[in-house]
């Protein structure tokens, strides 16, 4: 299967996330990578829901070469209050092949969505104080 092939497959399993589990919560998807210098494939959905902001990505891990050697999904959780950030995350799939992924994204986003929807604000660590 080519790239552009798995990643219809985890597009659909994505579409069907946002119908079922993800309904109601405004989830965006983002597939354009905020980079001027690299171009690949990537994903990221985002939503936020009670004063906290949500995400599950799909990203390459890159060699020194800047070849994609295995890919990531991960989920976070995060929000600013008093000029300091909140923030949590946690990795569903590390340093994989995109194929595992993709044969894997229906039970991958349930997983994350989960996992993350479960914190309260309260039970997010601060991680940084912003400037």
């Amino acid at each position: 299967m080519t790239e552009a092939q798995t990643f219809k497959t985890i597009d659909i399993a994505i579409e069907t996330f946002k119908k079922n589990e993800g309904f109601r919560k405004g989830i965006k998807v983002s597939k354009r990578p905020h980079s001027d210098w690299l171009i690949f494939n990537w994903r990221q959905l985002t939503w936020t829901e009670n004063g906290i902001n949500y995400l599950i990505e799909i990203y390459p891990e890159f060699n020194d070469k800047e070849k994609v050697t295995s890919w990531t999904l991960y989920t976070a959780a995060s929000y600013d209050l008093d000029k300091k950030r909140y923030y949590i995350k946690h990795s569903f799939a590390k340093e994989k092949d995109l194929t595992f992924i993709a044969n894997h994204m229906a039970e991958l986003l349930i997983s994350s969505f989960n996992f993350i929807t479960n914190f309260s604000k309260k039970d997010i660590p601060l991680t940084v104080d912003l400037k």
